[in-house]
């Protein structure tokens, strides 16, 4: 632990040794840091996600999902075939959260997506969106006020690399316990049919405010 008493502050983790160190790969969580800023009455805690060689496309369908860990590639298999996206995601063992300690209010979403790729005509946009689960269960819902989108929008000239953007404030209620988990994905933005060939892939990175 780390106690910040005057900003701007840098620290860094140096292996000091003499030997390699290497990453485990049995285990999907590499590192994890919690920055927490304490205020009068309350505290806020920051949540980290990142994800890298992410890919993402425009199905017929006009969705694709990935979620992500707090390290490492993200799983890319997951496709939902719905022009809106899904109210719930049950039984996917690919999903990765982190569980709530006490309760809270999620109050502000960021996220970037860097990256490049191949869109042949139109313009796409790339959104995150939370998804909530019960500690009891394994079913995800929809957090409809989460649904964050980056900017600028992007068209053919992702092959020369791109980096997208945003921010959300809400106001959503969770409780101890709950299991939050972030979702990436692309839809195409000029009404248009959906370019099936476009692609993007890159690193994401992205955090959740809790107060509590």
């Amino acid at each position: 632990m780390i106690n910040i008493t005057s900003t701007p502050m840098s620290a860094n983790l140096i292996n000091q040794s003499t030997e390699t160190v290497y990453y485990s790969q049995i285990v999907p969580t590499k590192a994890l840091m919690v920055i927490e800023k304490v205020y009068e009455n309350n505290a806020v805690a920051i949540i980290p996600y990142a994800a890298q060689d992410t890919a993402i496309g425009v199905l017929d369908s006009g969705i694709y999902m990935d979620n992500f860990g707090f390290s490492g590639s993200a799983n890319t298999n997951n496709q939902y075939n719905a022009p809106t996206l899904p109210e719930t995601i049950s039984g996917d063992p690919e999903m990765i959260s982190f569980s709530i300690p006490v309760d809270g209010t999620i109050t502000n979403i960021a996220a970037s997506y860097t990256g490049s790729g191949q869109i042949e005509e139109g313009n796409v946009s790339v959104r995150v969106v939370l998804y909530e689960s019960d500690p009891s269960q394994s079913v995800f819902h929809l957090i409809n006020a989460s649904l964050t989108i980056l900017n600028p929008a992007i068209d053919s000239s992702v092959s020369s690399g791109f980096t997208v953007s945003g921010t959300q404030t809400i106001n959503y209620p969770v409780s101890v316990g709950t299991r939050i988990a972030i979702l990436l994905f692309v839809v195409q933005e000029d009404g248009a049919p959906a370019d099936t060939s476009a692609q993007l892939i890159g690193s994401f990175s992205g955090g959740v405010s809790i107060s509590f």
